[in-house]
């Protein structure tokens, strides 16, 4: 009896057009990962393309193919890849490792800044690299008053974390010091 369940539910399983349509994008997904491995980002955005038209909500697939985007140039597409991977997961971290310091490198500081409360939000214990990207907006923009404030938080919360921000705490410190001195 055991074993014709098993069997009723693996092909159920099987034949369901969601789960083959799932597992086609896992394999274009492998795919498009063996081809980042030879630092063929367009060949891999190709399979990520593909595994994200059988699963659009495939977030790993998005933030991937946003990866191989940066990496050959096609920022404005590798943007829109991240944006996309927080639209479908708001707590995938390294989209937005990947997205705000893109956002100020585009000079698009307000933005980059919304990115950041986003990921204060979403992942509370990322406060501290949160404050401390928008401190370093601020700084883009010569509002030293908001650069100062945002590090102080971001050196409380890197504090509070212990030592896996000591870097930053001492990056941190170092900014703190060059700002005030203006």
């Amino acid at each position: 009896m055991m074993k014709r369940l098993l069997l009723c539910l693996a092909i159920g399983l099987l034949c369901n057009p969601a789960f083959a349509q799932s597992a086609k994008a896992q394999k274009l997904f492998k795919k498009g990962e063996k081809a980042m491995e030879k630092r063929q980002y367009v060949g891999a955005s190709v399979q990520f393309t593909k595994a994200l038209a059988y699963h659009p909500e495939y977030a790993e697939a998005q933030y991937q193919r946003a990866v191989c985007f940066r990496a050959i140039g096609q920022i404005n597409q590798a943007i829109k890849d991240f944006r996309q991977t927080l639209e479908t997961d708001e707590s995938f971290l390294m989209a937005y490792v990947q997205l705000i310091p893109l956002l100020r490198e585009q000079k698009e500081c307000d933005i980059s800044i919304s990115y950041c409360d986003q990921l204060a939000k979403a992942l509370p214990e990322q406060k501290g690299a949160a404050h401390y990207h928008k401190a370093l907006c601020y700084e883009q923009t010569k509002d030293t008053k908001r650069a100062i404030s945002s590090l102080k938080v971001a050196m409380i919360e890197f504090e509070a974390a212990g030592s896996d921000f000591a870097a930053l705490l001492e990056d941190c410190k170092a900014k703190l010091a060059a700002w005030e001195r203006l």
